[in-house]
């Protein structure tokens, strides 16, 4: 499974969309998780990656989790995408602590964005944490989805993925999870 779309969760209340600024771009000094990547032969661009720069959410989202969706979870993040200077796309890598993550599109960074989910030739379909793969051409697309918008959406956080076509902000909620709980499978 390289991602699976959530009905039966109830949705992201408003007050909390609300809360997230959307010209925000965290400092170093609250980042959580981030990597630079370089990207080569990515549909023509060559050049710095869009950044994923994710903070650890406020009380108010960790609790609504909690109460909301389960409370069997690594951490619960805001992920920021900065595609300023014309980065329309993050590069491919698994994430660094997590095997699962379940999202919610605060804004989805564009009509057009679309998180793509990459084999590279020769290798396994899921691979190690902490992977990045900055060339394309050593990559196959297998599956992507736009956006997606108003839902929740659980991924394969070991299967190599990234965001492309990225034209403005694109910021989520995320909740990881190092096994994945019954509610979710």
């Amino acid at each position: 499974m390289f991602f699976k779309i959530l009905n039966d969760l109830p949705p992201l209340p408003q007050h909390l969309i609300d809360k997230v600024d959307p010209t925000f771009i965290p400092p170093d000094d609250i980042v959580d998780y981030t990597v630079a990547r370089n990207l080569q032969n990515w549909n023509g661009y060559q050049g710095k990656a869009a950044q994923n720069r994710s903070v650890i959410a406020d009380q108010e989202f960790i609790d609504w989790v909690a109460t909301n969706i389960t409370t069997d979870f690594q951490k619960v993040k805001l992920n920021y995408v900065d595609c300023s200077e014309g980065k329309l796309h993050t590069g491919a890598h698994t994430d660094g602590t997590r095997l699962w993550t379940l999202l919610w599109n605060i804004r989805t960074g564009g009509n057009n964005a679309e998180l793509c989910f990459y084999q590279e030739h020769g290798q396994p379909l899921e691979r190690e944490l902490k992977l990045q793969k900055e060339d394309r051409s050593c990559l196959t697309v297998v599956d992507t989805i736009v956006g997606p918008a108003n839902c929740w959406y659980l991924i394969n956080s070991l299967i190599l993925h990234g965001t492309e076509n990225i034209t403005e902000p694109r910021i989520n909620l995320q909740i990881g999870f190092t096994t994945l709980p019954s509610l979710l499978q």
